[in-house]
């Protein structure tokens, strides 16, 4: 799942902190792989992960639409599953915080289909595919 920044303001960011949380009946949290934030840590607490950047004396340029990393999760479950942005999240920009609107986000559920059907009057119907839920077929 992308973790993905923009906005206003975020010419100069020094320091993030951000909290997602997650449904561990759906999901289960493997890790994450860094992309922009090379040295950003994950603390995980139960169905909560905390990400903290400190670009240690540099900065990044967000003012266009940027992926940061992107959070691994094994889907166990049989449904779309939400992520939300909780309080507590906040981006620095050169050291001052910025008012930020974190949206939440959403890993959603595929279905494999396999289908094999033979009529009686004729024929074979062989098919499969991935799906997600709500796709007609």
């Amino acid at each position: 799942m992308p973790i993905v920044a923009e906005g206003v303001g975020f010419d100069l960011v020094t320091e993030m902190k951000l909290r997602v949380s997650y449904d561990t009946t759906q999901l289960i949290y493997l890790g994450h792989a860094n992309e922009l934030l090379t040295s950003a840590t994950i603390e995980e607490n139960l169905d909560i992960l905390t990400i903290n950047w400190d670009g240690a004396g540099s900065s990044v340029n967000l003012t266009s639409s940027d992926t940061l990393m992107y959070l691994q999760f094994q889907f166990i479950g049989d449904s779309n599953s939400l992520t939300r942005m909780l309080p507590g999240s906040v981006v620095y920009n050169n050291g001052t915080p910025v008012a930020s609107d974190f949206k939440d986000g959403q890993v959603l559920a595929i279905l494999s289909v396999e289908l094999f059907n033979q009529p009686d009057t004729a024929g074979v119907v062989i098919g499969a595919g991935n799906y997600f839920i709500g796709d007609s077929v």
